[in-house]
C-alpha cells in the first residue's frame, strides 16, 4: 500500500481507532485484542502515515502471527483481487 491512497487502506482495514497528526503526517492506528488458549492474550497493531493529501509514506505492524492473522487475511483478499485485475477499491 505504501504510495498508494489512504482510501485504500481504509477500505481493505476498515475505518481507525485513532489517528495522530505529526507535523506534515497523518498517523492512523489499528489495534485488535484476543484471547487465545490458555488465557493467553494476543494484541495487533498496525499504523499507517499518510501525507497532507492522503498519500501512504510508511506503515508499521506489531503483534504475534496469531493476533496478527486478521489483518493479514484482509490483506491477502485485497491483493487477491488485485491480482485478477480488480481496481483499488475506495470508500
Amino acid at each position: 500500500m505504501k504510495g498508494g491512497s489512504i482510501e485504500t487502506a481504509f477500505a481493505v482495514l476498515g475505518y481507525p481507532e485513532k489517528k495522530m497528526q505529526f507535523g506534515d503526517r497523518t498517523v492512523y492506528y489499528w489495534s485488535s485484542n484476543a484471547i487465545g488458549p490458555y488465557g493467553v492474550q494476543y494484541e495487533a497493531t498496525v499504523q499507517i502515515a499518510a501525507s497532507k493529501s492522503g498519500i501512504i509514506q510508511d506503515f508499521d505492524f506489531n503483534g504475534t502471527n496469531g493476533s496478527l492473522a486478521a489483518y493479514d487475511q484482509k490483506m491477502q483478499a485485497y491483493l487477491r483481487r488485485i491480482k485478477n485485475g480488480a481496481t483499488p477499491a475506495h470508500r
